[in-house]
């Protein structure tokens, strides 16, 4: 049997695209489920990859952006919904605030009240 060098080395570098294309995945995954943005450079650094890697191949560019637009998407649905749970809590505190007053009023007349039947006495 005799050393086949190029199908050595077809061999090697599809092992190492297979790798390469895991750690990435596995690298947008974690950063998506730790909550932190989603960047060629956060991706790079969690994968152990440079970035001209994931920038050179257009399959995990594709990746990337996509995974980065749905973050965005993400970010921006909860941010609406922040906004809209912002409104509803500044609505209550006015509430409140009014409510307060109108018992401290209420209070005042018991106690005026109080001292007009208390003087009849």
């Amino acid at each position: 049997m005799t050393y086949d060098r190029k199908a050595q080395l077809r061999k090697l570098h599809e092992e190492r695209k297979a790798r390469t294309h895991r750690a990435t995945i596995k690298a947008i995954d974690t950063l998506s489920h730790q909550g932190k943005a989603i960047t060629f450079s956060s991706v790079a650094e969690e994968a152990g990859l440079a970035t001209s890697t994931l920038y050179s191949n257009p399959e995990l560019r594709k990746r990337i952006e996509q995974a980065r637009q749905a973050r965005i998407a993400t970010t921006t649905s909860k941010k609406d919904k922040s906004s809209a749970d912002s409104t509803l809590v500044q609505s209550l505190r006015r509430t409140i605030k009014k409510l307060k007053e109108e018992n401290q009023q209420l209070r005042q007349q018991v106690s005026a009240l109080h001292q007009k039947e208390w003087e009849k006495l």
